[in-house]
């Protein structure tokens, strides 16, 4: 007998998110370098943050480039408005943006 194949549709509960399902978390790892993301669904009532170990975005990378690698995946998608993001680092001062670009094109 042939089985019939069913397509499966994807539904909310199919997407990626956490146990408790506040945030959408991705890992990003380049050599001795590690970053981990988590996105929150920002609501139209709450302030949209992007926070790096504690601290602002602007704060944390000093240099205007860094800023702009750090919120890249998000502004090319189109969805910087729709995001609170916190990334958590543990890595060397060089070069230290390009693991949060990875994990947040992962989320």
């Amino acid at each position: 007998m042939a089985q019939k194949e069913t397509k499966k549709e994807t539904k909310k509960a199919d997407l990626p998110r956490s146990k408790a399902g506040r945030y959408l978390e991705g890992v990003g790892r380049r050599k001795t370098a590690t970053a981990r993301v988590r996105l929150w669904l920002a609501s139209p009532k709450t302030e949209r943050k992007f926070l790096v170990n504690e601290k602002s975005v602007e704060e944390y990378f000093r240099d205007p480039e860094l800023q702009r690698v750090a919120k890249e995946c998000l502004e090319k998608a189109g969805t910087e408005d729709s995001f609170s993001v916190k990334v958590l680092t543990r890595i060397a001062l060089a070069g230290r943006s390009h693991p949060s670009r990875h994990s947040q094109s992962l989320g």
